[in-house]
């Protein structure tokens, strides 16, 4: 298969990345139900569940009491983030055997700008098939891979044929099999967005690449046309490696601590007064983000980091704390300890005034925008008594005496 594509991306995507870990480690799993994140009678929720599991209707996210519920005969276990970092390390080196144009977009999942690798193979199959037989060969673990000629569609395509599977498309052809589906199967759209499009009479993909742009615009704001963009596959967006990021584009805070330390409590306690200055520094740029990166670290100089990307764009400390806490879950090697810890947040918009709630976050809810007043008017006593005055304390802000 020749390609004539200017960019050809290749995305990455880890089956069941967590649980098949598992299952390669300890071989009495294979063929059994297996849900990742704790006992069934705890109060978390799934990290992940393999596909033995998902044949009850058990997903990530859902509530281990309800993983319970669906499937009684699972196998529970807790989440090892140490060794699933460890894997991904070893996952993101077989890619970069390829190319160093590789974005870790999470622990499970990355992008590749395979556009000069065009002519080392004689078409995108045998270009896909590399990758993943790679990855393979490094962690004898599958993954799901999709190429297409930007991010968005490469995305799209490598969740159809899960799990080892290997889909190509093109923009058209990813427009005209994706518009009968519902809107929900676009990355990108959340319930309430959903909702919000369908109170509009847009109940499925095809429906909203057509829909007028004003009139999106009208009731979205700047992301309306965005939304038309995501059903139609069109994304400009460039494969980034970590750590290149334009300064413009991500806004964040890192410390190095005295003494090197493995005490998580502390961790997050440093990851919180981070969280905090982050949120300061976004708002009063009037800016907003929706992926948190955490930087970790080690005493002997290793570096690691881990992002999480949210549905909704955020100033506020108290959900880039939250999303930083669990990439330390995710990503933290038990016993190690720490030097320096980091957060930054990136994919930023402007948004004029902070303190509103801004159309790009789709209609959060007045309780949201009672705590950005709250926030106005912490940061305004912030700016004139000094930054301790009030400080964020779980998920409450506090004053300091």
């Amino acid at each position: 298969m020749n390609c004539d594509w200017q960019k050809i991306i290749l995305h990455v995507d880890m089956d069941a990345f967590f649980a098949q870990i598992e299952e390669r480690d300890k071989p009495w799993l294979k063929g059994k139900p297996v849900i990742i994140g704790g006992p069934p009678n705890s109060r978390g929720v799934a990290s992940t569940c393999n596909y033995e599991a998902r044949k009850y209707g058990v997903h990530s996210g859902m509530s281990l009491t309800e993983c319970y519920r669906k499937c009684p005969d699972g196998i529970f276990l807790r989440t090892h983030g140490g060794k699933y970092s460890s894997v991904s390390v070893e996952v993101m080196t077989a890619l970069f055997e390829f190319t160093d144009k590789v974005h870790a977009a999470s622990v499970d999942e990355a992008y590749m700008d395979m556009t000069d690798c065009r002519a080392v193979f004689h078409g995108l199959p045998e270009m896909g098939k590399a990758v993943k037989q790679a990855v393979w060969d490094k962690v004898k673990l599958t993954c799901s891979a999709g190429i297409a000629p930007n991010k968005y569609v490469a995305k799209m395509c490598s969740g159809e044929n899960k799990p080892d599977g290997l889909t190509i498309m093109n923009v058209e052809e990813f427009r005209r099999r994706f518009a009968p589906r519902k809107l929900s199967a676009l990355v990108g759209i959340g319930e309430s967005t959903e909702k919000a499009l369908n109170s509009m009479g847009i109940w499925n993909i095809g429906q909203l690449q057509q829909y007028p742009e004003k009139a999106l615009k009208d009731r979205f704001g700047v992301n309306g046309p965005r939304l038309r963009d995501l059903a139609n596959g069109e994304h400009t967006g460039e494969v980034t490696p970590m750590g290149l990021e334009s300064e413009e584009k991500t806004m964040g805070h890192e410390s190095t601590f005295r003494q090197d330390t493995d005490d998580v409590e502390y961790i997050k306690a440093v990851l919180l007064k981070l969280s905090e200055d982050a949120a300061r520094r976004l708002r009063r740029g009037g800016f907003k983000g929706r992926r948190v990166t955490l930087k970790l670290r080690y005493a002997d100089f290793s570096t690691l980091t881990h992002q999480r990307s949210m549905n909704y764009l955020t100033n506020e400390e108290g959900d880039i704390y939250r999303e930083a806490c669990k990439c330390l879950e995710e990503a933290l090697i038990p016993h190690r300890k720490v030097r320096l810890v980091g957060v930054r947040v990136s994919h930023l918009q402007k948004t004029g005034d902070s303190y509103s709630v801004f159309q790009g976050d789709f209609f959060k809810s007045g309780s949201e925008a009672k705590k950005l007043q709250a926030l106005k008017a912490v940061d305004s006593l912030r700016d004139r008594f000094g930054e301790k005055v009030m400080r964020y304390a779980g998920d409450q802000i506090v004053s300091v005496k």
